[in-house]
């Protein structure tokens, strides 16, 4: 659990220098994260970009990249 945990926040710090390069862009924040586990003890997230659209999962330490653009 620790290393997903670590591999998520790696991610979102990857990802994260876009958003605050231009805050004004998407009001509400530029990605969104939903988390989630199962019975079996696998967790992950989807993370998906409001600007582009581009939506990514994050599970069993591996990051795939689901869409080019959910617009």
């Amino acid at each position: 659990m620790k290393r997903s945990v670590l591999g998520f926040l790696a991610l979102v710090s990857l990802l994260a220098p876009g958003c605050a390069s231009h805050p004004g862009d998407a009001p509400g924040g530029r990605f969104q994260v939903s988390a989630f586990s199962s019975e079996s003890g696998g967790n992950g997230c989807y993370i998906i970009d409001t600007k582009t659209g581009e939506l990514w999962t994050r599970y069993g330490g591996k990051t795939t990249k689901i869409g080019e653009s959910l617009k």
